[in-house]
């Protein structure tokens, strides 16, 4: 449907259990394997957000490859799935997330 998608990722904080970026993802690319649905792949672009509101926050945006091989720091962390982009978000991408430059032009020939 062409919407963004944020997918929070579970706390156990009574166990002190916390999921990461890179295990939502590998789920991710595990459930898409089994399920065959045709959305997510190696190339599917993405925004992980880590410690939103925190004094040091840590947002990035790639593709799911990626992110997959980043550390992104101690939780919270979150991942959004964008859908269709407007060019404004693009550039917040781009400044805020530190979106590749070969990316960014990937997404505006979509």
């Amino acid at each position: 449907m062409g919407l963004h998608s944020l997918i929070l990722l579970d706390i156990r904080a009574e166990k002190n259990q916390y999921m990461t970026a890179n295990e939502g993802f590998e789920l991710l690319l595990k459930m898409e394997k089994k399920l065959k649905k045709h959305l997510i792949t190696d190339d599917t672009i993405a925004c992980v957000v880590a410690r939103a509101g925190a004094s040091h926050p840590r947002v990035v945006a790639n593709t799911i490859c990626s992110l997959q091989s980043m550390d992104f720091g101690p939780p919270l962390h979150t991942i959004v799935i964008p859908g269709n982009l407007h060019f404004m978000e693009i550039e917040a991408l781009e400044l805020c997330a530190d979106l590749p430059p070969e990316i960014k032009r990937k997404i505006q020939k979509l």
